[in-house]
């Protein structure tokens, strides 16, 4: 028997040894994650294709040099004068309304291939970039991007799958061609000009603001882009449209939003603004950039002697429940951030808060006859509760935060008392995007909530590895 526990013994420790050496930190660089509206243009220009439509970006270019060739006796668009490129795009903007949907569909291809920068062989990712921005001002001040978006509403209407072009009544790519060409002009329009560049001139600023504008404007009836193309998106969710490419409406959908409404910088403004006119605070600013999540992986003595050092198979740390030996780490394995402590973002606390906690610390010491009653919490007397308490609540009081929906509420809801005693509420009409966007989605709000949802879903993976 003693040679035997001897052996498990040994043969324990060699496990707990090789746990240990397994477990040995790993380095691991932390993601350095910037939150931003979007990416480098260059990587959301890539996003926008799958691997099925490269061919169709040679068929693109080989459409733009043979009809560029055919009037201008030239395959590269550098060699053309201004006059003569301005003439070229008119040219194309009359075969968008012609009755040959072949015409219209390689007129759009030509709108494509400038977007995208004329790109030929040999011409630098920056340039290319360059000569994209160039191209797209150029046709939004000729009207190329309204001409586009009409002819968008008339080939969503028009085109659907035929049988002959489907396989198995399946849909494939060649049933919306030019649906996904007219989407990714659109696309990269969109999130070409909706980018500052220093370099830009006065005129193509003005040319950015007006198009910004427009965004909202409508252009189908009373819809404006996004509503148009939240149709679109419902009528493919309902089955009545299966051959949209749901992908780049999305896109599209995604980009015009954040174009028409604003990016992060333009809401953290609005929402400054916005407590400004409600007489409150400034938001709490953060007290320093965000870090990575890091999960302790050391035993910590309690007294700040630092680690624990373990002696046998157990811990020595009174008062705490032994770990393995694959659950501690050496001190030079932790990572030292210097000085920084606390947390990444300053806590918030509600004035309901600070009031329940006074409340209980009331019925707790029996303070109810001594403190005085106010109806500010930031103004209670609090002397009579202990000293530890007054602190707490001190600290509550510091970071009492006042969000401003509850204050929209509060008014909401004098409003409605008003109105149910027959008083007339006047109430300013906010001439917002936001407003224009809010009352053309309003009606039909349910069913593009719900489409989302089926789109969600469907993307969503339906099995799992045998690893899960």
């Amino acid at each position: 028997l003693p040679s035997t526990g001897g052996g498990s013994l040994s043969r324990l420790r060699d496990v707990l040894r090789r746990q240990r050496k397994d477990s040995d930190p790993v380095d691991i660089p932390d993601i350095d994650f910037q939150y931003s509206d979007s990416d480098s243009l260059f990587n959301e220009l890539s996003e926008l294709y799958s691997y099925s439509e490269i061919p169709e970006l040679q068929e693109t270019r080989e459409t733009f040099e043979t009809q560029l060739k055919a009037r201008y006796q030239t395959t590269n668009w550098v060699d053309l004068t201004g006059p003569q490129q301005r003439s070229y795009i008119n040219y194309l903007l009359e075969k968008c309304e012609v009755v040959d949907i072949k015409d219209r569909l390689n007129a759009v291809r030509n709108f494509l291939y400038l977007a995208h920068g004329n790109y030929i062989f040999g011409i630098d990712e920056t340039d290319i970039l360059q000569y994209s921005r160039a191209n797209v001002f150029l046709m939004v001040e000729a009207g190329v991007f309204q001409a586009v978006v009409e002819l968008l509403a008339l080939e969503k209407e028009i085109q659907k799958p035929l049988p002959e072009t489907s396989t198995k009544g399946k849909i494939t790519i060649a049933d919306n061609v030019t649906l996904r060409a007219c989407l990714s002009f659109l696309y990269v329009v969109v999130e070409v000009i909706r980018r500052e560049d220093p370099l830009d001139t006065e005129s193509e600023n003005e040319v950015r603001k007006s198009f910004l504008q427009d965004l909202g404007n409508p252009i189908s009836g009373d819809d404006n882009l996004a509503a148009f193309l939240f149709r679109m998106l419902l009528n493919f969710c309902n089955g009545s449209m299966p051959h949209y490419p749901i992908r780049k409406i999305l896109l599209l959908l995604w980009k015009t939003i954040l174009s028409s409404l604003g990016g992060m910088d333009e809401l953290v403004q609005l929402k400054r603004e916005a407590r400004a006119a409600a007489n409150l605070a400034p938001t709490f600013p953060e007290v320093k950039p965000a870090r990575p999540l890091i999960l302790p992986t050391a035993a910590y003595d309690p007294r700040g002697d630092g680690p624990s050092k373990f002696q046998g198979e157990q811990s020595q740390l009174p008062g705490l429940i032994s770990r393995p030996l694959s659950m501690i780490s050496e001190p030079e394995s932790l990572i030292d951030y210097g000085d920084q402590k606390g947390l990444d973002f300053r806590p918030k606390a509600r004035t309901k808060d600070v009031e329940n906690f006074i409340e209980t610390c009331r019925s707790k010491f029996g303070c109810y006859e001594i403190c005085e009653v106010s109806s500010d919490v930031m103004e209670t007397d609090i002397s009579a509760l202990p000293g530890p308490i007054q602190e707490g609540i001190q600290v509550l009081r510091e970071h009492v935060y006042i969000s401003l929906s509850e204050v929209q509420i509060d008014k909401e809801e004098q409003i409605e008392k008003k109105r149910a005693i027959g008083t007339k509420v006047f109430l300013p009409e906010r001439d917002t995007p936001v407003e224009f966007l809010y009352k053309s989605l309003l009606p039909n709000l349910p069913q593009y909530m719900i489409a989302i949802l089926k789109v969600l879903l469907a993307a969503a993976p339906t099995s799992k590895s045998k690893n899960e």
